[in-house]
């Protein structure tokens, strides 16, 4: 590998950074978590380098990598948890995943303000409740305003398939939101 595919895998790893942690994020349910899988990803595609067939999609290829390197972490998380007899592992998966927003943090016409990063605590708690590839899609094209074609390059499924992914997750969340009005009521 000469030095120029090196610097080139750099920037395109570069530019698809926060596509490759919201993947890993939706997976996971950890922030910081998401970032290490990012960068363990990152070290298995650069030596997986030659792998990589010129004229493909980079980032459905290392979107890849990030999927099953973040499944894999779950699963060494399981065992774990199994393994262990430590009730504080069981909070831990879920402990940075939700933040408390600020105020009036969404406009009359249900988006978020600008500048508002951060989802309400009952949208988050929904969206962790979301089976991780719906969780994937809905955030890649609510977050990234991808369109279908690219979160089924990204996630390996068909396109139809992350277009009803992103429609059944807008049906739960609404159901799951609405519950959490009426408890609140």
């Amino acid at each position: 590998m000469t030095q120029l595919e090196k610097e080139e895998y750099a920037r395109l790893l570069h530019e698809s950074q926060s596509r490759l942690w919201t993947i890993a994020a939706a997976i996971v349910g950890d922030r910081n978590q998401a970032e290490d899988i990012v960068q363990e990803a990152a070290i298995t595609g650069l030596r997986r380098l030659g792998d990589f067939r010129e004229g493909t999609n980079f980032v459905g290829w290392i979107s890849q990598i990030v999927r099953f390197t973040a499944l894999n972490h779950l699963k060494m998380e399981k065992r774990r948890k199994i393994s262990s007899l430590d009730v504080h592992t069981d909070v831990v998966a879920n402990d940075s995943a939700v933040t408390s927003p600020p105020a009036n943090t969404v406009t009359m016409a249900g988006e978020l303000v600008p500048g508002q990063n951060e989802f309400d605590d009952r949208v988050a708690r929904a969206i962790q409740n979301l089976d991780e590839v719906r969780r994937s899609c809905f955030l890649l094209r609510v977050i990234h305003n991808l369109d279908y074609r690219d979160i089924s390059e990204m996630l390996d499924i068909p396109e139809g398939t992350a277009m009803s992914h992103v429609h059944r997750a807008k049906s739960e969340l609404r159901n799951a939101l609405a519950s959490a009005s009426e408890e609140l009521a």
